[in-house]
């Protein structure tokens, strides 16, 4: 391996594969968005609609059921354009 791709890709031991430094950066941008979204975002809120009577959040829930969805593709994709 050259020194270039040396630090170009990374091989996690137990996975089998080799991850490239921009999808290990979207990995932990999804991540951070991932816990955003629900520890924060849906649980406010549900609290919203729970406490003061709101109407019921149906858009905090289709984002939180489409992220994973929208993660893999994005991934896949990295995966394939390397």
């Amino acid at each position: 391996m050259s020194g270039r791709q040396s630090k170009r890709f990374v091989f996690k031991k137990g996975m089998g594969k080799i991850v490239t430094k921009k999808e290990r950066k979207w990995k932990w941008i999804y991540l951070l968005i991932m816990l955003f979204t629900y520890l924060i975002y849906i649980p406010a809120f549900l609290l919203d609609w729970l406490v003061l009577d709101g109407k019921f959040p149906l858009i905090p829930l289709f984002i939180g059921a489409a992220i994973p969805f929208m993660r893999r593709n994005h991934l896949k994709k990295i995966r394939f354009e390397d």
